[in-house]
């Protein structure tokens, strides 16, 4: 007969002994339990047999979960979320400074290239200057030279005996020689500054910004003025022709060079 008739069949086949549903062996003697009732160890929810997990919190069942350890294993899990976060912020952190290095950057960039570019301009703006007064100058020489041929050659295509400075003059080439004599110092003036226009000029044939119109104007007149002055230059020095077509070209080039030399001054 049953002592317990509350737990019915739960009394250890082997001594009597009642047996609680989660025992599996009678703590008397040794028994197996035959009505023996699996627990879930982590939240206690009643699990066949024939369950590997408890359908309840999903931990694996004959496993005993200690509290310790799966605070524990909370506390880890917790921190390492946290970490990744803290990672993740990181990241981000560094990705807005490389960007805000790469932009800041550009800018410093952009800034140098204008300061530089702006610099550029005014050393060619300067150059163009110097050129301009060189030009002036050795303009002024070359009308003075000229017109000392003009008058030694007039003089000796208007004499039958013609004289210019004392000397006897039997050609053209004599004229010319006794006007470059009296002219000899802007003669040499002329010749040494030959050089340093033609230095000028280089440097002016490539402007800063290309597209910067009023550099372009400029650049132009500078070739203009160049060319008056080759053209001039070469009609003092070196005179060529007859009287008539000589003063012709004088006069025609001397002009040339003056506008040539108003016009630059003006972009000035």
């Amino acid at each position: 007969m049953n002592e317990y008739p509350d737990y019915p069949g739960r009394k250890c086949a082997g001594c009597g002994n009642v047996l609680e549903d989660a025992q599996t062996f009678c703590p008397r003697c040794g028994m197996p339990n035959p009505n023996r009732r699996l627990v879930c160890q982590k939240c206690g929810a009643s699990v066949d047999t024939t369950h590997d997990f408890c359908p309840e919190c999903g931990q694996k069942v004959g496993i005993t979960t200690d509290a310790g350890v799966s605070a524990a294993i909370s506390e880890f899990n917790a921190a390492v979320v946290k970490k990744k976060k803290s990672g993740k912020t990181i990241a981000i952190v560094l990705s807005i400074f490389v960007i805000v290095c790469a932009v800041g950057g550009i800018i410093t960039g952009h800034v140098i290239a204008s300061q530089k570019k702006k610099q550029a301009i005014e050393t060619y703006l300067s150059t163009a200057s110097d050129f301009y007064m060189d030009c002036l100058e050795v303009g002024k020489y070359l009308e003075e030279i000229g017109n000392e041929i003009h008058s030694a050659w007039y003089k000796y295509v208007s004499s039958s005996y013609p004289y210019y400075n004392g000397k006897r003059l039997y050609d053209p080439d004599d004229a010319i020689e006794a006007a470059h004599n009296a002219q000899k110092t802007n003669v040499a003036v002329v010749k040494l500054s030959s050089n340093t226009i033609q230095s000028k000029l280089n440097k002016l044939l490539e402007v800063p910004d290309e597209k910067n119109q009023a550099l372009l104007s400029i650049r132009d007149a500078v070739k203009q003025t160049y060319r008056s002055y080759l053209d001039l230059f070469e009609n003092v020095i070196s005179p060529s022709g007859n009287y008539n077509s000589w003063k012709s070209d004088f006069q025609n080039c001397d002009t040339r060079m003056a506008n040539a030399l108003d016009q630059l001054s003006n972009l000035l």
